[in-house]
C-alpha cells in the first residue's frame, strides 16, 4: 500500500476505558484495575504510525485512573446514575471531549457494560454529532448488546478491531451510517505493528506507574480451545527481532520507573515459537536479577528441558491445572478424552520436579464450579492439592468459574442446563444492583448448589492457603487476608 494512502488530517481522536460499578474494592478492584489497557495502547501506537490521529494529550482516558483521582471520592461500589454523571462531565470539562471527532469506548469485559452503555449516552447527548465506537469483548460476544432504540453507538466492532480504525480515519463516508453497524474486521498481521503507546498512558497517569502490571505480549491468541475462555483469537507469534525491540523497550520503561516484575502475558508461553530465546536472553543479560519475569503455561505443552530453562531464567510460571478429575478436565476441552491420562501425568512430574529441585517459586491454577462440577470432583482436586501440592515452592491459585458470554459454554448454555441442570443469572451485566462478578457464577450441577460450592471453595481453599503461608514463601498474604474477607462475607450472605 501507498504510503499517500495515509496521508491525511489527522483526527481528534480518544480511547476511553471504563470502569465497573457494584465490585468489592478492598478485594476485587486490586485485581482488576492495575492492568494497561494493551488493546487500546496497540491502536493508538498505529494510528499515530499512520499519522491518522493528532498527537495531542490525551489519546487515552482511562475512568478507573479518573476514580482514584477524583478528589470528590467518587465510589465505584454503587450503581448510582445521576451521581455517575456529575463525575463524568467533570470529565469531559477536564479534557474537552466535545471537541472530539471520534471517541472509542473498550467493553473489554461484560462486568464494564453498564458503564460503557452510560458514558456512551451521556456523551450522545451533549453531542449528538460525536461518533462513537465500542470494542472488546463484551460487544464481540453479544453485539446485539448495543443495538436498541436510540443506540449512542455508530459502531460495534466484533473482533479484532485495528483495519476496522485504520479504514475509519482513512475514508470519511464510512461514517454516513443511519443506524449503529456491526463490524467483523479482517485479523491484522501482528507483526505489522508498532509498539503499544505505554508511554503516553504513563505521561497520563504518572502517578500511577508503581502500582501498574508491566505485562508484554509477543502473541495473539492461544493454541487451546478451553471450553470456559472467554478469549478466542487464532493464535499467532510476533517474530524474534521485533519482539525482542519491543520487550527491550518495556522493560527499560519498567526499570526507570522502580517496578520489579514484569509479566510475559501470552496465554500460553510454552506453546511461543522462540519460548527458549527469551529465557536465554533472560537468563544470558542477568535481567532477573533486579526484576522478577512471570509467564503463563499450559500443562498439555510441558517438557522437562522446559521447566530446567524455566529455572535457569528464575521465571515464575502459572500452570493452568484447573482441575485433577479427568471427568472435569475433558469437560472443559482442556485436554481429550484420550490425552488426558498423559495430561495427569505431566501435572505430576511438574510439582514433583517443583518439590525436589526447584529454587523458583510456581503457581498452580484452579477453576473452581465449572459445569458438571460435583462435590466429589471439587473434594478430588482439593484432596490432591492438600496430600500431594502443599509446597513453599507451590502458590495455589484457586478461582470460581464465571460464565462469560463469549466462551463456547455461553454459547451453549442449554445444553448445559439440559445436561447437567446448571443454574445462572441470564445477561447479569445489566443488572445495576448486582456485583457483576459475583454474579457471573453459576450453579455448576443439579446435586450442587452455588451455595455450598462457594461455601466448600472458601473452607477448603482458606486452609490450603494458610497452609501456603506457613511456608513463608506467597507473593501477597494482604490480597490473601482481603480474599478472605470477600469470601466469608459472601458466604454469610448466601447462608
Amino acid at each position: 500500500m501507498n504510503a499517500n494512502q495515509y496521508e491525511k488530517t489527522p483526527i481528534k481522536f480518544v480511547m476511553i476505558i471504563p470502569s465497573f460499578f457494584n465490585i468489592d474494592e478492598d478485594y476485587q478492584k486490586p485485581i482488576y484495575y492495575y492492568n494497561f489497557p494493551l488493546g487500546p495502547l496497540q491502536i493508538i501506537a498505529l494510528l499515530l504510525k499512520r499519522k491518522l490521529i493528532k498527537k495531542k494529550m490525551p489519546m487515552i482516558i482511562d475512568i478507573r485512573r479518573e476514580e482514584e483521582l477524583n478528589p470528590d471520592g467518587y465510589k465505584i461500589s454503587e450503581y448510582k446514575k445521576e451521581e455517575f454523571k456529575k463525575f463524568f462531565k467533570k470529565i469531559i470539562s477536564k479534557y474537552d471531549l466535545l471537541e472530539y471527532e471520534f471517541i472509542a469506548l473498550s467493553c473489554y469485559t461484560s462486568a464494564a457494560y453498564l458503564q460503557t452503555r452510560l458514558i456512551a449516552s451521556i456523551l450522545k447527548e451533549l453531542k449528538p454529532g460525536i461518533k462513537i465506537i465500542v470494542g472488546g469483548y463484551h460487544p464481540s460476544a453479544v453485539p446485539n448488546d448495543f443495538l436498541f432504540q436510540n443506540s449512542p453507538f455508530d459502531f460495534v466492532i466484533r473482533g479484532e478491531g485495528e483495519r476496522f480504525f485504520l479504514d475509519l480515519l482513512r475514508n470519511s463516508n464510512i461514517i454516513k451510517t443511519p443506524k449503529t453497524r456491526v463490524v467483523i474486521p479482517e485479523p491484522i498481521d501482528i507483526n505489522s505493528l508498532p509498539f503499544p503507546d505505554y508511554l503516553g498512558y504513563l505521561d497520563l497517569y504518572p502517578d500511577f506507574s508503581s502500582k501498574m502490571n508491566f505485562e508484554l505480549f509477543v502473541s495473539r491468541g492461544c493454541p487451546g480451545n478451553c471450553y470456559f475462555c472467554g478469549s478466542n483469537f487464532r493464535f499467532r507469534n510476533l517474530e524474534y527481532i521485533k519482539a525482542k525491540l519491543f520487550f527491550t523497550e518495556l522493560y527499560n520503561i519498567a526499570q526507570k520507573n522502580g517496578v520489579k516484575r514484569f509479566n510475559f502475558s501470552d496465554q500460553c508461553f510454552n506453546a511461543l515459537k522462540y519460548k527458549y530465546k527469551w529465557l536465554e536472553l533472560i537468563k544470558k543479560n542477568k535481567l532477573n536479577e533486579d526484576m522478577e519475569f512471570s509467564c503463563q503455561a499450559r500443562i498439555d505443552y510441558f517438557s522437562k528441558k522446559m521447566l530446567k530453562k524455566f529455572q535457569e531464567a528464575n521465571m515464575v510460571v502459572g500452570y493452568g491445572l484447573e482441575s485433577i478429575s479427568k471427568e472435569m478436565l475433558v469437560r472443559m476441552n482442556k485436554i481429550s478424552i484420550k490425552d488426558v491420562n498423559s495430561y495427569i501425568k505431566k501435572t505430576y512430574e511438574i510439582i514433583e520436579f517443583y518439590k525436589q529441585h526447584a529454587k523458583v517459586r510456581c503457581r498452580l491454577n484452579l477453576l473452581i464450579g465449572y459445569p458438571g462440577e460435583t462435590r466429589e470432583t471439587f473434594f478430588e482436586t482439593v484432596n490432591y492439592i492438600n496430600n500431594d501440592s502443599i509446597h513453599s515452592l507451590i502458590d495455589i491459585g484457586p478461582t470460581l468459574y464465571s460464565l462469560y458470554p463469549n466462551s463456547f459454554v455461553y454459547q451453549h448454555k442449554n445444553e448445559y442446563v439440559q445436561n447437567y441442570g446448571i443454574e445462572f443469572i441470564d445477561e447479569y451485566w445489566k443488572i445495576k444492583n448486582l456485583n457483576p462478578l459475583k454474579s457471573s457464577v453459576i450453579r455448576p450441577s443439579r446435586d450442587y448448589s452455588k451455595e455450598d460450592m462457594i461455601l466448600d471453595y472458601f473452607t477448603e481453599y482458606n486452609k490450603v492457603l494458610y497452609l501456603n503461608e506457613r511456608g513463608g514463601k506467597l507473593l501477597n498474604k494482604i490480597q490473601n487476608q482481603k480474599w478472605r474477607t470477600f469470601f466469608k462475607s459472601w458466604c454469610d450472605e448466601l447462608h
